[in-house]
């Protein structure tokens, strides 16, 4: 027995302060919680009376310490200039300076004793949350899902447990896991509302969506299908279109940078033998322009831009208006000579000068491709349409005027 003894006293003194974090915690008996309980509270009791003596020594400064919720009690609201001396603060609450510092040392161990011992009760409580959590994303559509992690609920869960021993009181009969598991689960379950989404939700609409999933969970149970939406919104005295909206708004966002087989070793390799990493955004269909076509169309406007160029100014004035090459909008015979202070039959004359220096083929010759291009999509956008009209509509053609034919 005194070897056991001498072994364990030589082992704690080789491990030093590190053997209280790495030893397996036990757990505390109510007589051991009620102690370190108390410990706890002489220490709050030592640090309310130092903030009361600092407040009486000097004016506080007003500029407000960043809030910390958690070590509120702990922490003064404001800072002040000057601090009580150790000597002042051991006279103003009635002990000498060692039986302060004591008191000091006695109560830090003692939170830190309180909070390492609950610490499987955090471990607990984060994992049903977490696999509440996968199971919510996963009946979501997948997608990206959540950012938190296990380690991160135990993280939240751990900072409740420390604001569950700064606040525990034994005198109310209760044993301090119980009163802990609420401090925990608002933790975690505040997290989650804040961070578990890539769009954050309010704080009730994940309640909702709770007790929804719920819900539906014990539906399945008792009837061994899924419910319907009506069904649904009877169990929970919800209307049709409220329960939709909470439905849609619980899915998860789908990244357009995810792979579309992940991380599957599927028959979509290559020849080569790598795995097919495109994503779901390459396989999505746009109604806009390609980056060739929007390439295409810039420089079709430089060209034709440097092709007016070679008119005079009162001929490019003209033509700009007529077509609406700067702005989009085409005037008319009218409005473009009420701008120019001319008349409208003077405008006419004008563009028909105008167009007929443009169709020259010294000028027009860099534009021959657009136009052979363009020639092609119609004949191919004609021939797609013929085989769906019917034999009255064949008989119409397209007719292209000047106006369609230079605007873009």
């Amino acid at each position: 027995a005194a070897f056991k003894k001498n072994g364990k006293r030589k082992s704690s003194e080789g491990s030093g302060s590190n053997s209280k974090t790495t030893a397996p915690a036990k757990r505390l008996s109510r007589e051991e919680e009620v102690n370190l309980t108390t410990d706890i509270r002489n220490l709050k009791s030592a640090i309310e009376t130092r903030d009361q003596l600092a407040a009486t020594k000097t004016a506080p400064n007003r500029n407000p310490v960043i809030p910390n919720h958690m070590y509120k009690d702990a922490i003064p609201k404001y800072p002040y200039k000057e601090q009580p001396t150790e000597e002042e603060w051991a006279a103003a609450c009635g002990m000498s300076k060692l039986q302060l510092r004591k008191t000091v040392i006695a109560g830090r161990n003692a939170h830190s004793l309180l909070v390492s011992a609950n610490v499987g009760l955090v471990l607990q409580i984060a994992k049903r949350y977490d696999y509440e959590l996968r199971k919510s994303v996963d009946s979501g559509g997948g997608g990206v899902g959540t950012i938190l992690t296990l380690n991160d609920l135990v993280q939240e869960g751990t900072l409740g447990l420390m604001t569950a021993a700064e606040r525990f009181d034994s005198e109310k009969g209760a044993r301090f896991g119980t009163y802990a598991v609420f401090w925990i689960k608002q933790r975690i379950l505040r997290s989650i509302t804040d961070n578990s989404r890539v769009i954050r939700l309010p704080a009730h609409v994940h309640t909702q969506i709770r007790s929804i999933r719920k819900a539906r969970t014990d539906f399945e149970k008792e009837s061994g299908r899924a419910p319907s939406i009506p069904e649904l919104s009877n169990r929970l005295d919800m209307s049709a279109d409220k329960l939709q909206l909470y439905n849609d708004s619980s899915r998860s966002v789908l990244s357009l940078e995810q792979p579309i087989f992940g991380n599957r070793s599927s028959s979509s390799k290559s020849g080569s033998g790598d795995q097919d990493k495109r994503t779901i955004g390459e396989r999505i269909a746009s109604d806009g322009n390609t980056p060739e076509e929007d390439a295409e169309a810039h420089s079709l406007k430089s060209d034709i831009s440097n092709l007016i160029c070679t008119l005079n100014d009162r001929e490019q004035a003209v033509i700009r208006m007529r077509f609406g090459l700067d702005d989009g909008k085409q005037l008319t015979l009218k409005e473009t000579g009420r701008n120019l202070g001319i008349s409208s039959e003077r405008v006419r004359v004008i563009e028909n000068r105008a167009l007929n220096k443009l169709r020259h083929p010294q000028r027009n010759y860099r534009l021959k491709d657009y136009v052979g291009q363009l020639e092609d999509e119609i004949n191919v956008f004609q021939q797609r349409n013929e085989r769906q009209k019917t034999p009255e509509e064949k008989d119409a053609r397209v007719q292209l005027t000047p106006e369609k034919i230079w605007s873009f």
